[in-house]
């Protein structure tokens, strides 16, 4: 009976008994500990998330990367006074491969302001001292000239 007049009052105010509020916390605990993995689950998915989206973006940007290179046919430089520094073949395009037009002699003047592929393109040259535009498809190796004065 004294164990019933002691259980009636909590039963009237709402209090736990000690073994309810062991329960409680423990429910709480493990709701909690639910939703940290919950939340390291959604956080691994985000970043595997945002991996791929960077991913993606990357290979984007180095495609159009790519693009933009096959784009610009040479890089433009400085208008330059060039000297040819030994015996120099000329070529039809700025490729190993491409056929030889002429072979220029030690110490030829010519200018250029484009470069592609390790090739100088002809822009002029001199004869008797004189300056011609070249109109045709010249490129010499950059290995066989050198930089005689810069415009």
């Amino acid at each position: 009976m004294k164990k019933l007049l002691l259980i009636i009052p909590f039963l009237f105010f709402g209090c736990d008994t000690p073994q309810e509020k062991n329960r409680k916390e423990i429910i709480k605990i493990k709701d909690s500990m639910v939703k940290k993995n919950e939340l390291e689950n959604l956080k691994l998915r985000v970043k595997k998330v945002e991996d791929i989206v960077y991913n993606k973006t990357k290979n984007k940007e180095l495609h159009n990367l790519k693009k933009e290179e096959k784009c610009y046919d040479y890089i433009v430089i400085n208008p330059t006074t060039l000297i040819t520094i030994n015996k120099a073949k000329i070529y039809s395009k700025p490729e190993k491969n491409s056929s030889v037009i002429t072979e220029w002699d030690k110490c030829i003047s010519f200018t250029s302001y484009k470069e592609k592929n390790g090739f100088i393109k002809v822009t002029g040259y001199f004869i008797d001292g004189k300056w011609t535009p070249n109109r045709k498809e010249w490129w010499i190796k950059k290995s066989n000239v050198k930089i005689k004065r810069k415009k």
